[in-house]
């Protein structure tokens, strides 16, 4: 769904924790902003196995390229899919994809029945091993 009203998410790190399906020795992440209104703009981009909240098991960080390059901007109504980073997967593992929004996005699109929680954080803190943060999740954005 889109157009709900969201959080202001300029300057600020999403980190969203997703499960894997199958194992592997190298992951790819796919980016989308299929039903964004404007581009998305990403930067320090980061794929690490989770811990609880919104912390990442510490030596498994490892920054994600796009095109060979540290930041991305996804086009509105389109996606962009990663190189390949080397991690060793088991099936079924939760992973964090951390990434930078120098510029807000626009509204958020979301989906009515979620069930994972993602984090917010101010300021450029991709690859820290937990986010700061001062108060719970937004819901818009889970």
């Amino acid at each position: 769904m889109a157009g709900r009203p969201s959080p202001t998410l300029a300057g600020r790190t999403l980190r969203q924790i997703v499960r894997t399906s199958v194992a592997g020795r190298e992951v790819r992440i796919r980016v989308s902003n299929l039903f964004g209104a404007r581009p998305l703009r990403i930067e320090d981009i980061h794929l690490a196995i989770a811990s609880t909240g919104s912390a990442i098991i510490g030596g498994t960080d490892r920054t994600v390229r796009i095109a060979h390059r540290k930041s991305a901007v996804v086009a509105a109504g389109s996606s962009l899919v990663s190189d390949p980073v080397s991690m060793e997967l088991p099936a079924l593992t939760e992973v964090a994809v951390s990434f930078y929004l120098p510029v807000d996005p626009g509204p958020v699109t979301w989906h009515p029945s979620a069930h994972r929680t993602n984090y917010l954080a101010s300021g450029d803190v991709s690859g820290q091993i937990e986010l700061p943060m001062r108060r719970p999740p937004d819901p818009a954005i889970s």
